[in-house]
């Protein structure tokens, strides 16, 4: 099902660019590295071989920046569709960075998250963010109880006048 819903929105963004896709390859991208080599063995290849739509792939590293000078530059601009971190989205969509994408083209919006998709985008990844502690903090927090091996771990601190640590104080 991800597959496919992938080539839905991948079609429809080829069909909402007729000239761009005519004239290039339609251009996915997203984080690099071996979480694009994932996605190219469950979307992009089976995208190309389902449709025979060539598509051709970039990354980077995030941020609005890079997004305004993309959008900026026009004809150079030849990203069709990008994954974004959620705050990247918001931005970019009121800004007027992003194309409008009608839910409907990409499998329709119940069927994602409720209140997920808007008019800029709709999801492709859920992620979250795991805490984990080493065995000396697990071992602490046995000893002190409940969290005192991760408050401990996580204290914010800096060098006092003394040389020790104590607790940063907001400015």
């Amino acid at each position: 099902m991800k597959t496919s819903l992938l080539h839905v929105a991948l079609l429809a963004s080829a069909i909402a660019l007729p000239g761009v896709a005519v004239a290039r390859d339609l251009t996915v991208v997203s984080a690099g590295g071996i979480f694009q080599d994932a996605q190219r063995a469950v979307y992009f290849d089976p995208f190309r071989k389902d449709t025979g739509i060539p598509l051709a792939e970039d990354s980077w590293d995030g941020g609005i920046g890079v997004l305004r000078t993309k959008v900026g530059a026009g004809e150079a601009n030849n990203w069709d569709v990008v994954e974004v971190e959620a705050e990247e989205q918001a931005l970019g969509c009121e800004e007027g960075l992003f194309e409008t994408i009608d839910p409907a083209t990409v499998g329709g919006a119940e069927r994602y998250i409720p209140g997920s998709v808007t008019e800029c985008g709709v999801p492709a990844n859920i992620f979250s963010i795991v805490l984990a502690m080493t065995a000396r903090c697990s071992r602490t927090a046995r000893r002190r109880g409940p969290m005192s091996g991760t408050s401990r771990s996580f204290q914010a601190s800096a060098p006092s006048a003394t040389g020790r640590n104590s607790p940063s104080k907001p400015r």
